[in-house]
């Protein structure tokens, strides 16, 4: 150890002795000068510099790099950069994609030879297990296409500059990742922190990215939305990860809603919309854009009279303005062309189901409880339920331009208040997948049943669910508050609840109670 010691020490002698000192002269160093040649000194002065706002701007290490070496080396694509190792790399990725692409067209071969088989459709049992067996199927020949492309720079690079199909497995794969990385963990965070869960519901587990918006302005799950925004219906964006279209039901429901005759709080629904349909490709909805119900009200026999008495009356004076000498030729001649060109009065356009799906009949309600066979029924089969169509994925497919706008408002918009005085509401919304057959066909809800067994006031999402059978697959939510444009919302939208003002109860006044701390001696 003291050589070990000794050694250092003189080492340590040597090396200040050999350091040269600030005062001293200082040796020039002989350095290599690299040479270049003509060819590679004119490709370095037309080198495409770097934009400056590239520069400025924050983003990643590897997307800098990769940004710059884009902009260093125009006209080469991405898959052609000239790095010995990337095409190495590459080379051996598409040697071990061609093995999984063959095991990717056995499954295929496979899942086409069990479709092919026949079968007796009138053997439920036979017909439930191939649906079964499809699936599985299915999903591992997803799994199979994701391994073939996980790997892939390419694909990376698509999904990473927005520009994936997100009917492709792998897309969907990186998405649902991505997702669950952050997104997720987010939303579920703030509904579980401000007690959304269990308030609304015992429990949930998101499957699909829900984000929500108010006016083209983005909302992150428990931000405060103003009243000025949120009194206009939102839109939202709806990303499956898995593939295939599908029927879903948005609602939203404020859960701190002021019950003052009982000293509590009650739910209302502030929007309830019903067969709205999604794909992984086409998410978005906006609630504006959903119909209201065709419903024909009945007109009694005194008001469908005095119309009648009333169109009669108005020809009368029509033909008699029309013989009237008071109206000139002239007159009368500019009326008629101007009706001519105006044309027959056209009707209308109201609110109609999807064509080519089964229309769907309303009957009177027989209870106000909540039924699953009240609700739910597989058009065209005669049985007791009512109130249900069913559309098959093909016919979705074939109207997928017209379906994604459709869908039916049970309950429109209603702009969410806050009392003065009060704490904030927490509003959450909800999207349910609707259920389907063993066919793998769609069911449809009647909305007016929907309407005509819920209310507004005092909504209950557990007992939603139970009738409809629905499957809650994602959620969010937002706050709201008093403002300063809350008490014009509440002026035009609910002039009642402006008349209330919340106050804390006082502290209940007396003597206060002494503790005994003789016990504690």
């Amino acid at each position: 150890m003291a050589a070990r010691l000794s050694s250092a020490r003189a080492l340590s002698h040597s090396s200040s002795c050999i350091r040269p000192s600030r005062t001293s002269r200082q040796i020039p160093l002989t350095v290599r000068q690299f040479s270049l040649s003509a060819q590679a000194q004119a490709e370095l002065q037309e080198e495409t510099p770097v934009d400056a706002a590239f520069q400025q701007k924050p983003i990643g290490i590897r997307q800098r790099r990769r940004m710059a070496a884009l902009a260093s080396s125009p006209g080469i694509s991405f898959e052609q950069l000239p790095y010995q190792c990337f095409q190495e790399a590459r080379r051996v990725l598409a040697e071990a994609r061609e093995e999984v692409v063959g095991n990717v067209q056995k499954m295929q071969a496979r899942i086409d030879r069990l479709t092919a088989l026949p079968l007796d459709t009138e053997d439920g049992f036979a017909v439930n297990s191939r649906n079964v067996t499809l699936r599985t199927m299915q999903k591992t020949l997803d799994d199979l296409k994701v391994d073939a492309d996980i790997h892939n720079p390419v694909v990376k690079k698509r999904f990473e500059d927005g520009l994936g199909d997100m009917n492709k497995p792998i897309y969907r794969h990186l998405a649902d990742k991505k997702w669950r990385e952050y997104k997720r963990k987010l939303t579920m965070q703030r509904i579980e922190t401000m007690s959304v869960v269990p308030d609304v519901l015992p429990q949930i587990d998101p499957i699909v990215s829900l984000d929500l918006g108010f006016s083209g302005h983005k909302v992150q799950p428990g931000e405060f939305v103003s009243s000025i925004r949120s009194q206009f219906p939102p839109s939202l964006s709806v990303q499956v990860f898995d593939g295939g279209e599908r029927l879903v039901t948005v609602v939203v429901v404020d859960s701190d809603v002021p019950d003052i005759a009982n000293d509590s709080f009650t739910t209302r629904c502030h929007g309830l919309y019903v067969n709205v349909p999604i794909s992984p490709s086409n998410g978005r909805i906006n609630l504006t854009n959903i119909p209201l119900p065709d419903v024909k009200k009945p007109v009694d026999k005194p008001a469908r009279k005095l119309a009648a008495d009333k169109s009669t009356k108005m020809e009368k004076v029509s033909k008699r303005a029309a013989h009237s000498p008071s109206v000139t030729g002239l007159e009368r001649r500019t009326s008629e062309i101007a009706r001519s060109i105006k044309g027959p009065r056209k009707e209308t356009a109201k609110p109609t189901h999807v064509p080519g799906l089964p229309s769907i009949t309303a009957s009177p309600p027989t209870s106000r409880k909540f039924s699953t066979s009240a609700l739910l029924r597989a058009a065209g089969e005669p049985t007791s339920h009512s109130g249900v169509a069913v559309a098959t994925s093909s016919t979705m497919q074939s109207n997928t331009a017209e379906f994604l706008t459709n869908g039916t408002t049970v309950y429109s918009w209603l702009p969410p208040t806050a009392h003065k005085g009060g704490k904030y509401h927490r509003l959450s919304v909800w999207v349910l997948e609707q259920p389907s057959t063993k066919e793998n066909h769609k069911i449809m809800l009647d909305s007016e049943r929907l309407s005509k067994i819920t209310s507004r006031q005092g909504f209950s999402m557990r007992n939603f669910i139970s009738a409809t059978a629905c499957k809650p697959v994602g959620v969010t939510m937002f706050r709201t508050q008093w403002d300063e444009g809350m008490q014009t919302v509440m002026e035009r939208y609910d002039p009642e609840g402006l008349k209330v003002m919340l106050r804390r109860a006082p502290a209940l006044k007396g003597r206060p109670v002494k503790r005994d701390v003789k016990r504690l001696r």
